[in-house]
């Protein structure tokens, strides 16, 4: 049978080459994947060993430098802080200001005490809380008291006068102040009391209006809880001491000698009217914010005095109460009271919401009203 025109061509075909080449060609292969992965190994060894190697503690050397004040801030927490890192302390040396001048120039330390660290930084994240100096860490937060190395002296240590006033048993404390100042690390290194008398210098120069006060010494301003909320209770002064000023009352007007802020309470009734509501509830209320009540009088409007006081006040819906004219020193009290009152001549301050209470007598005409249900 005669062969094909395709297998004849066939026969033609040098096979010895194709395999020939064919070998070349998967010698060729075999040699790029064994390259690509000698390499591919060589890399991953690379990243294995930088693993291994970031994996290992840092090796660290720590330089404290520390002064002799036992309230500054404290150091030790830094260091425990440092320490709980993945490092590994190779060394650690502690210095007395005196003996680490050369260190305190060379990188640059305004505040003490304090810490150098030198080694493997780059092994760290201690740069989010230490301040890169030359080829070191140092720590720059301290929070006062501190020691100011341009000063040579303990910035942060307060001098806190408080000055009383005389004869004014029931005159503001300003001591709850002072303890909550010390619960918010503020530190308090004296405290001085001074009488009315004895602060006279003080109450000049300072031109101090309302006693009790308290003074403290400029090193305050070290404190940003202190100079961030000061304006509202205070002045800073020129010499940089704080000054209280905003006094809850009662307090004395050192002008006037008078106790400010003492406020009487007067109910006015109707004996007869024995639906209306009980005026009694409102004392309590009126002391939960803060108004200091030295005295609770009645008028009962069926006496002929009760009478008269009610239309001296201009008084014609029963019961009501009056507060005396200090009971706007309170401002957070007047800034409510003040919608639902009426102020006489005398500046006392006549409740008038009645209506909102309970069942009323209107003493013009004799008609007992009663509240309408919402």
């Amino acid at each position: 049978m005669a062969k094909s025109k395709f297998l004849k061509k066939l026969d033609k075909i040098n096979y010895e080459s194709i395999i020939y080449i064919l070998g070349i060609a998967i010698v060729l292969i075999f040699i790029i994947n064994l390259f690509f992965a000698m390499s591919l190994t060589s890399v991953l060894k690379q990243k294995i060993a930088e693993a291994e190697e970031a994996a290992k503690p840092a090796n660290l050397e720590l330089t404290i430098i520390t002064t002799q004040c036992q309230d500054c801030f404290n150091i030790n927490s830094v260091i425990e802080g440092i320490k709980s890192e993945n490092v590994n302390v190779t060394k650690e040396e502690t210095l007395d200001v005196g003996d680490a001048s050369q260190l305190i120039q060379d990188y640059n330390i305004e505040r003490l005490p304090t810490v150098i660290v030198k080694g493997e930084l780059n092994k760290t994240n201690l740069d989010s809380t230490l301040t890169a100096v030359g080829d070191a860490l140092v720590f720059t937060s301290q929070t006062p008291p501190y020691y100011d190395v341009s000063l040579s002296r303990v910035k942060g240590l307060i001098v806190a006068t408080v000055i009383n006033a005389s004869g004014c048993g029931s005159c503001t404390d300003v001591a709850p102040l002072l303890d909550e100042l010390k619960s918010n690390g503020i530190i308090i290194a004296r405290e001085t009391t001074l009488t009315e008398e004895e602060a006279a210098g003080l109450i000049e120069t300072y031109n101090i209006q309302a006693l009790p006060s308290l003074i403290l010494s400029r090193d305050a301003s070290e404190y940003q809880l202190l100079v961030q909320n000061w304006p509202a209770l205070g002045t800073i002064e020129q010499d940089g001491n704080f000054v209280l000023r905003d006094i809850p009352p009662p307090y004395k007007n050192t002008t006037t000698g008078a106790i400010e802020g003492l406020v009487t309470l007067t109910n006015v009734i109707d004996s007869s009217c024995t639906a209306c509501y009980n005026v009694d509830g409102y004392k309590p209320i009126i002391e939960n914010f803060g108004v200091y009540l030295v005295n609770e009088t009645t008028f009962d409007v069926t006496t002929q005095e009760g009478l008269a006081y009610a239309n001296t006040n201009n008084i014609t819906l029963v019961p009501t109460i009056v507060l005396s004219s200090d009971a706007k020193k309170y401002q957070r009290f007047y800034d409510v009271f003040r919608r639902v009152s009426q102020e006489t001549k005398s500046g006392d301050l006549v409740f008038t919401a009645v209506e909102d209470i309970g069942t009323y007598k209107n003493i013009q005409t004799g008609e007992i009203i009663e509240q309408q249900e919402a």
